[in-house]
């Protein structure tokens, strides 16, 4: 306890400041003391909008910059080194994707406007698409021969189907 009341007072001591070898220090912990402001992070959700920062100069940015692509969903974009050595870290691209929950029941028209707005359009999304806009919510559609599917109680059991066929 008198210890950490000792260290206290110490503490109340206004540092003094000492020059070494052109560098300031200070009397507390011995810290250098440097005014070197960084920005702080930019946060973006495109890589356009990244490309759009780095071409259009908006800030002042040294020739050559580091981009870091941290995960597939995460970029970053940092200063070279300046005189510290110390590096700037100027913005995070951080991708909004949107979600598609799996595991779980989807009414059927949040799955067909997921099904259009977060899947690459591709023959087996569009052959989704075809099966799943004949559906009715509440009742079972029939399903011919000519689309591959039979129905029995209540379920639609797949038979034997290909792409091609269709």
């Amino acid at each position: 306890m008198i210890k950490s009341a000792l260290q206290y007072i110490v503490g109340l001591n206004k540092p003094e400041i000492t020059i070494i070898n052109g560098q300031p220090y200070s009397d507390k912990d011995l810290k250098r003391i440097d005014y070197n402001p960084k920005a702080k992070c930019i946060d973006m959700t495109t890589l356009t909008s990244l490309i759009d920062y780095i071409k259009n100069s908006i800030d002042s940015m040294a020739e050559r910059m580091i981009v870091h692509v941290v995960s597939p969903t995460n970029v970053r974009l940092y200063s070279k080194l300046d005189d510290h050595r110390i590096r700037e870290y100027m913005v995070e691209v951080e991708a909004n994707l949107p979600e598609q929950s799996f595991g779980r029941y989807v009414d059927h028209e949040t799955f067909l406007i997921a099904l259009q707005s977060k899947f690459i359009s591709n023959p087996d999304c569009e052959l989704l698409l075809k099966f799943a806009g004949t559906v009715e919510n509440g009742t079972i559609a029939q399903y011919g021969e000519s689309e591959g599917y039979d129905q029995d109680r209540n379920c639609v059991q797949r038979r034997s189907f290909s792409p091609e066929s269709s």
